[in-house]
Formats: C-alpha cells, sequence, structure tokens
C-alpha cells in the first residue's frame, strides 16, 4: 500500500511538474532590437544611423549625428535620440535585456540594445 501512495505521489507530481513546463514553453516573449551606429565623417555614404527592429519584424531608420573620432562631438545629441526610443518602449512594458558597445578602428561607435517582454 505504501508503494502504491508513494508511486502515485510520484506520478502525480511528474504530471504536475510536465504541464507547468508546457505552460512556460507556451509564453512567447517579445524583443526589440536598438542598433545605434555612430560614425566620424567617413563620405562614401555612410552616414550615422539608428535602426529599431519592432516585436513584429518591421524596422524604421534614424539619421544621428556624425561624430568627431577625437573628441566625440555630437555624440550627447545622439544619446538623446536613443535615450528617447528606449523610453518609449519602456513604457510598453519592455525592459533592457542586454547592451553591447564596442568602438571602431575609424573612432566610431556602435551600440545594441536588446529589449524584451513576456
Amino acid at each position: 500500500m505504501k508503494h502504491t501512495r508513494r508511486l502515485l505521489l510520484t506520478l502525480s507530481v511528474c504530471l504536475l511538474l510536465g504541464t507547468s513546463q508546457g505552460m512556460a514553453q507556451e509564453k512567447t516573449s517579445q524583443t526589440v532590437l536598438i542598433r545605434a551606429f555612430e560614425l566620424p565623417p567617413l563620405g562614401g555614404g555612410r552616414s550615422s544611423r539608428m535602426t529599431v527592429t519592432s516585436p513584429d519584424g518591421s524596422f524604421k531608420s534614424t539619421e544621428l549625428a556624425e561624430i568627431d573620432a577625437k573628441t566625440y562631438d555630437g555624440a550627447a545629441n545622439n544619446s538623446v535620440i536613443i535615450q528617447k526610443e528606449l523610453d518609449k518602449w519602456k513604457k510598453e512594458g519592455f525592459e533592457v535585456d542586454g547592451l553591447s558597445t564596442q568602438t571602431t578602428l575609424s573612432g566610431g561607435i556602435i551600440t545594441t540594445i536588446v529589449l524584451s517582454k513576456d
């Protein structure tokens, strides 16, 4: 009788865990990707831009100021544009999941921001 109760208890726990894992897998998170390319004046048609990819896969592109590779003049105005975009998504319930910044050999700055919500 004890073995039967243990077996039933074990099966019940396994079924409950399996059901909760299945429910967790059904949740889909939404992701927004913000990428800022802040470049020094290089010519060749390249310019500083911010691209935003929405959860539905659509994207928009916003022009940013070119920056001086030595003093980073222009970066402050770009920060305001990026901050406004972040605030927009945070108001919609998104949270910052990750951030990556790198400097290019030419003195440009590439920033990637990932936001998500469940």
